[in-house]
């Protein structure tokens, strides 16, 4: 397994959710962090709930939805680190409905965060971890970006999106050493509903996200020969604990 002592890792949407545990479960490997997002305030009592732990943290407040803002946030990393190991693309955001009554707004904010900002972040790391020979980046998508479903389908249709760009990139840069995985969980227990406008809470279909982060991990750290490059993980409601 690969040690991520001392890998600088950038997580988008980290302020909050399953991008806030999965960063303090990489401090816990040793990594440094570049976290992203977009409230100042929640970024700042990550940092410091991680630097409390010994950890080096940084944060850059960042819209995804704005390409400017995630040029001016990945150069200042590149600034403050030099290096970037590891991107780690989780940030996203949920509508559900019918398709005829999506708000043309929400439609173009979902694109814009779930798969063009996931983009520009790819094209703003590459040439740093094309120059170093080696890096990783995941794509955090969904199951929704492999089954289709009729209560969600313009949301899906970004995580399929997310897909598809996944496996394409994968081809495009493993001759630079850069390993592109993507990762397909189901819903969880975090925020992510109720800050779209959807109460969701407690449902049975729900993961814990610690488990999540748990499995995200795992595939950070496998053997630089091996890529995981796609992980689908599902509820299994066979367990007893």
């Amino acid at each position: 397994m690969q040690s991520l002592k001392d890998k600088v890792v950038i997580i988008t949407g980290a302020s909050y959710g399953l991008g806030k545990v999965i960063a303090n479960r990489v401090a816990e490997e040793g990594a440094k962090l570049a976290i992203i997002a977009r409230s100042e305030d929640k970024l700042q009592q990550t940092q410091k709930e991680l630097e409390s732990s010994g950890t080096v943290c940084k944060y850059y407040t960042c819209d995804l939805t704005d390409s400017d803002s995630i040029t001016n946030a990945v150069n200042n990393i590149k600034e403050d680190f030099v290096q970037v190991d590891i991107l780690i693309n989780n940030a996203g955001i949920w509508y559900e409905g019918p398709t005829t009554e999506h708000p043309k707004e929400k439609i173009t904010q979902l694109y814009k965060t779930n798969i063009i900002g996931l983009i520009e972040m790819c094209q703003e790391v590459i040439p740093t971890m094309q120059k170093q020979k080696s890096g990783q980046i995941l794509n955090i998508a969904s199951l929704a970006g492999i089954e289709p479903s009729a209560d969600w389908g313009v949301y899906s249709g970004s995580k399929h999106a997310v897909r598809g760009f996944t496996d394409s990139l994968r081809l495009e840069v493993e001759n630079m050493g850069i390993k592109v995985m993507g990762f397909y969980p189901p819903g969880m227990n975090t925020e992510l509903f109720n800050k779209s406008g959807f109460e969701k809470s407690n449902e049975p279909w729900m993961t814990n996200v610690n488990d999540i982060a748990e499995i995200i991990t795992f595939m950070l750290k496998q053997p630089s020969d091996v890529n995981m490059r796609h992980v689908e993980v599902g509820k299994f409601f066979g367990g007893n604990d």
